[in-house]
């Protein structure tokens, strides 16, 4: 019984170990993360706009090539 006890206590040891270093990387992983979301965010606007500002000189050039 207490050989068991012993086994038991250091798998929970170990695993509050592997938690603690689960937990330090994902706090290591959330602000690059973050990092990310507002460059994807900044460049979906960007390409939002310049696709905006295309559309309207294009289809007047298109519309001047088909006549």
């Amino acid at each position: 019984m207490l050989e068991q006890n012993g086994i038991i206590s250091r798998q929970y040891e170990e695993l509050n170990e592997a938690n603690n270093r689960l937990n330090l990387l994902n706090v290591r992983l959330v602000e690059p993360e973050s990092e990310l979301r507002k460059s994807d965010e900044t460049k979906d606007k960007f390409f939002s706009v310049i696709a905006h500002n295309l559309r309207s000189p294009l289809a007047t050039f298109t519309a001047f090539l088909s006549v």
